[in-house]
C-alpha cells in the first residue's frame, strides 16, 4: 500500500479513522525502515517511492544540456522539482536568498526556470502551475521556510513535506506524467551524479510528523480539479499580459472565477510587495474565493485580498477613521418615508404606483451612478431603465431622493452607495492610498459606476492592473452603466471563455429556455442575445420539473426531495434551495425548520456542513452546488398592481436573468418547483 492507493482506492481506503491512522503508521515505519542508518541523499529520494512518488533524479531539459536539476518527483500532490544543496547558514531576507553573506538567488532563479520548463512540458496535459512546486533541499538539515514560489526544505523533514502535498493526482496520471517527463528530461552527464555527491549518513527522521502528513493527506478531500486542471483556453489566459485593463466574459459555468482565482495567484507568486484584489460579487463569494485561495496556493494565500465591493469600501473609509453606520433595514424605512412624504399620490404614482420601482431608481441610477445634480440626472441615458421619464417624472424622482438623502442624514445612517461613493473620493482625492498590485473583479457585470471607479482608481491602467470579469446575462440589478462610463477603456477585445465545465447539457438547455429569447446589456453597451455555454458533460441526472396547485403540496413535494437527497446522494452543505426574494428565504427556512430540516443563510455557505443553504439566486452568484432546487416558480409571472406595463417586462426580464443564475449553480442535480394558481408576490416568480 502506497499513499497514492491509500488515497484514491475506495476498497483499500481504512473505514475509520483508527484504521486510517495505523495504515498512516504502517507507511511511515516503511520509510523510516528504508533510510534507517547511513544513507544517501539520493537514497532518501528513491524511498519517496514508498509514499506513491516517481523520482527522476540527475535531468536535463531536453533542448538544453546546461539546464539541469538534481531530481523530478511525480506524485499524488503533483511534481517537485528539487536542487539540493550542503548549505550551513541559509536565511530569506527580502524575498532573497542567502548563504550566510552570500546571495544564492541565482540558484532559486535555475529551480523555478525549470520548474516553467516542467510546466511548459506539460501544457497538453492541462496542469496548473499551482500543482507544481520549486524545491531547494538542504542536505543534512532540519528546514523549512517558503517565499515567491520557492521552497526550501530540510533533508531530514523532506520527507513528511512532499506527504503533505494535498493529494491531486490520481495513479494513472502520475504514471502519464512520468512518461512525458522521462521523455522531456532525460538523464544528464553530470560530472557527479546524486548518488556520489554526498556520502552517506543517518539523519534524524521525526517519524511522528510524517505518520501525521500522511494520515491529513490520506484523510483529507482530494484537491479539487480545477485547482490541478485547466484547458488549453483558460491556462493561456491566466499567463497572458495586457497593456491595460482586460476582459473575460462568457456564459455561466466556463471557468471566469476559475481564472480569475488562478490569474490572482499567478500574480501574487511573482509581485509580493502588494497584494492582488480579487473583487467577488457577493460577500458568500469572498469567502468562498478566500477559502478556494488558501487550497490552491498555500505558499500566496497571504498575498490574495478577497472582498465584495461593499467591504472593500467600509475598509477604506474605517482607513481614513471616518464613523460608517451602514444599515439596509433602516436606509429601507428612510425610503419609504421619502416616499410617503415625496413621493406618493403624485406624478410618479401615475406612472407606477410600486415604491420598489422608485426605490430601484433611486439605488441603481441615480445613487450608483453618483449623480449630485439635478442636471446631470435630467441628461442622464437610462437605457436600462425602460419606462420613459420626461422632466417632469426626473424633477418630480429628484425631490424624493433629496428626501431620502435628508432622512438618511438625519438618522445618520448610511447605504452601500453611500459608502462606495465615499470611498471613491477618499482614494480619488489621495486621503487613502490603498496599494494594490492588481485589481480582478469576478461578476463586473453589476457593479455600479461609482464601483468601477473606485476599482479603476485603486488598479490604474498599468499592464495587468486590472481585470474584468462579466456575463452580462447574468446581471441582477437595474440601471446598469457601461465601462466607458467609468472612464474604463479596455486594452483589447474581450477573451471569450465557451465550454460550459459545471452543468450538463440537460441543464442547460432549461436555462436557455428559461431566458428565452431576452437581450440583454452589455457592459460594453451594447444589446446582445442570449448566448449558451457548450457543455463538456452532455448528460447528468435529468433535471426533475414539478407542478403543484397550491403551495402546501409543492412544499411537500420539495422536502420529499431533499429527503432523497440527503439519503443517498450529497452532503446538505451542498444543496442549495434559492427563491427569489429575502422575502421568501425566510419563508423557505422557517418552512424547512418545521420540517427538522437545519439550514444555513447563503451568508454561511463556508460553515454550511450538515445544513441546507438558502438563498436568493442573486446571493447564489459565482458559486455552485451539488444540487439546486428552486420551489415557488411561475410560467407566467402575473402583472402587480399599479405597475406600469414596460415596468412589468423589464421586472420579468431581470427575474428570467436571476432564474437563469439560479439554474446555473447546479453541478449535478437540478429540481424545479413551478406553482400554477398561487397569485405572485412582488418579485416571486
Amino acid at each position: 500500500m502506497t499513499l497514492t492507493s491509500f488515497v484514491s482506492d475506495p476498497v483499500g481506503a481504512p473505514s475509520t479513522q483508527d484504521d486510517a491512522a495505523a495504515r498512516a503508521r504502517d507507511l511511515a515505519a516503511s520509510y523510516g525502515r528504508a533510510v534507517d542508518g547511513p544513507v544517501t541523499f539520493a537514497q532518501r529520494l528513491v524511498a519517496l517511492e514508498l509514499l506513491g512518488w516517481r523520482v527522476l533524479s540527475d535531468r536535463r531539459w531536453v533542448s538544453s544540456a546546461r539546464a539541469c536539476t538534481d531530481a523530478i518527483l511525480v506524485g499524488p500532490g503533483g511534481v517537485v522539482v528539487l536542487d539540493a544543496h550542503a548549505w550551513d547558514d541559509v536565511k530569506l531576507r527580502g524575498g532573497s536568498l542567502y548563504d550566510g553573506g552570500l546571495s544564492r538567488d541565482s540558484d532559486a532563479a535555475a529551480v523555478r526556470s525549470m520548474t516553467d520548463k516542467v510546466h511548459d512540458a506539460l501544457a497538453g496535459f492541462g496542469i496548473t502551475r499551482q500543482s507544481l512546486w520549486s524545491v531547494v533541499a538542504l542536505v543534512g538539515r532540519h528546514f523549512e521556510t517558503t517565499s515567491q514560489q520557492l521552497n526550501v526544505i530540510g533533508e531530514q523533514n523532506l520527507a513528511a513535506w512532499v506527504a503533505a502535498r494535498p493529494a491531486r493526482l490520481e495513479e494513472s496520471e502520475i504514471e502519464a506524467i512520468t512518461v512525458i517527463l522521462d521523455r522531456d528530461f532525460p538523464v544528464a552527464d553530470v560530472e557527479i551524479p546524486l548518488d556520489e555527491r554526498w556520502p552517506a549518513a543517518v539523519a534524524d527522521l521525526d517519524v511522528q510528523r510524517l505518520t501525521t502528513a500522511v494520515l491529513r493527506t490520506a484523510t483529507a478531500p482530494p484537491v479539487e480539479r480545477w485547482m490541478t486542471f485547466l484547458t488549453d483556453e483558460q491556462l493561456a489566459l491566466i499567463t497572458t499580459s495586457w497593456d491595460g485593463p482586460a476582459r473575460i466574459t462568457g456564459p455561466a459555468g466556463t471557468g471566469k472565477t476559475v481564472v480569475g482565482l488562478h490569474r490572482a495567484a499567478y500574480l501574487a507568486e511573482r509581485d509580493s510587495d502588494s497584494p492582488v484584489l480579487f473583487v467577488a460579487a457577493t460577500a458568500a463569494q469572498a469567502g468562498v474565493a478566500a477559502s478556494m485561495m488558501d487550497r490552491l496556493t498555500p505558499q500566496a494565500r497571504d498575498n490574495v485580498v478577497c472582498a465584495c465591493l461593499p467591504d472593500l469600501a467600509v475598509a477604506i473609509v474605517q482607513q481614513a477613521k471616518l464613523p460608517v453606520n451602514v444599515n439596509d433595514r433602516q436606509a429601507a424605512i428612510a425610503f419609504v418615508s421619502a416616499w410617503m412624504a415625496s413621493g406618493r399620490g403624485g406624478l410618479l404614482s401615475q406612472i407606477d404606483e410600486r415604491p420598489a420601482y422608485w426605490q430601484e431608481e433611486v439605488d441603481h441610477v441615480i445613487k450608483a451612478s453618483g449623480i449630485a445634480e439635478l442636471d446631470d440626472y435630467l441628461a442622464l441615458d437610462r437605457d436600462d431603465r425602460r419606462v420613459p421619464l420626461d422632466e417632469a417624472a426626473r424633477t418630480a424622482m429628484w425631490r424624493v431622493s433629496l428626501e431620502y438623502r435628508r432622512r438618511l442624514a438625519k438618522s445618520k445612517v448610511q447605504d452601500v452607495n453611500d459608502v462606495v461613493t465615499q470611498a471613491r473620493d477618499l482614494v480619488r482625492d489621495g486621503v487613502v492610498r490603498p496599494s494594490y498590485s492588481a485589481v480582478i473583479v469576478d461578476g463586473a457585470e453589476d457593479v455600479s459606476l461609482v464601483g468601477l471607479q473606485l476599482l479603476h482608481l485603486l488598479a490604474g491602467d498599468g499592464p495587468d492592473r486590472l481585470l474584468l470579469l462579466d456575463d452580462g446575462q447574468q446581471a441582477a440589478y437595474a440601471g446598469r452603466r457601461t465601462l466607458a462610463e467609468a472612464g474604463i477603456e479596455v486594452c483589447a477585445r474581450p477573451s471569450l471563455l465557451t465550454d460550459d465545465h459545471r452543468s450538463s447539457g440537460d441543464v442547460l438547455r432549461l436555462a436557455t429556455r428559461m431566458i428565452g429569447t431576452d437581450l440583454h446589456l452589455d457592459v460594453d453597451g451594447t444589446a446582445q442575445p442570449h448566448v449558451a455555454g457548450q457543455p463538456v458533460r452532455r448528460r447528468g441526472i435529468l433535471p426533475a420539473v414539478v407542478e403543484a396547485e397550491d403551495l402546501d403540496a409543492l412544499e411537500r413535494e420539495l422536502v420529499t426531495r431533499l429527503s432523497e437527497i440527503n439519503d443517498s446522494e450529497s452532503s446538505r452543505g451542498d444543496v442549495a434551495v434559492l427563491v427569489a426574494s429575502e422575502a421568501d428565504v425566510r419563508h423557505v427556512r422557517t418552512m424547512l425548520m418545521r420540517a427538522a430540516l437545519p439550514v444555513v443563510d447563503m451568508a454561511g455557505v463556508l460553515l454550511a456542513g450538515d445544513h441546507l443553504v438558502v438563498g436568493t439566486y442573486a446571493e447564489a452568484k459565482g458559486l455552485s452546488f451539488d444540487h439546486v432546487l428552486m420551489p415557488g416558480l411561475r410560467l407566467e409571472p402575473a402583472q402587480l398592481p399599479g405597475e406600469h406595463p414596460v415596468a412589468y417586462r423589464e421586472r420579468v426580464e431581470r427575474l428570467r436573468r436571476l432564474q437563469y443564475v439560479g439554474i446555473t449553480r447546479a453541478r449535478h442535480g437540478l429540481w424545479l418547483g413551478y406553482l400554477t394558481d398561487l397569485p405572485d408576490s412582488d418579485g416571486a416568480c
